[in-house]
């Protein structure tokens, strides 16, 4: 099967092969992403989950977690900190 796909104007060919490749690359990143989430600690886990998986706001992540608003911001970027480098020591 081939499939051609527009990305920025631009054609790109895919084969079954290049399909495969890329659904296993992302099988693997999404098992090595879940493994960095769990090892976060569970008050940085916490916010990360709330913000960028549920989408709340900082105002109610804030409100759920009964902390201020600058706290959240710090936890988040502590949290992401944190599971970027889990992420490269595992590549």
């Amino acid at each position: 099967m081939f499939i051609a796909v527009k990305k920025r104007g631009k054609s790109i060919s895919m084969n079954d092969e290049k399909i495969e490749n890329i659904i296993l690359l992302n099988g693997e990143l999404k098992s090595i992403l879940n493994d960095a989430i769990r090892s976060l600690p569970e008050i940085y886990r916490t916010v990360f989950v709330m913000r960028e998986i549920e989408d709340m706001s900082v105002a109610e992540t804030q409100q759920c977690l009964n902390i201020s608003g600058v706290n959240v911001k710090v936890r988040l970027n502590r949290a992401k900190a944190d599971a970027q480098g889990s992420v490269i020591c595992s590549l």
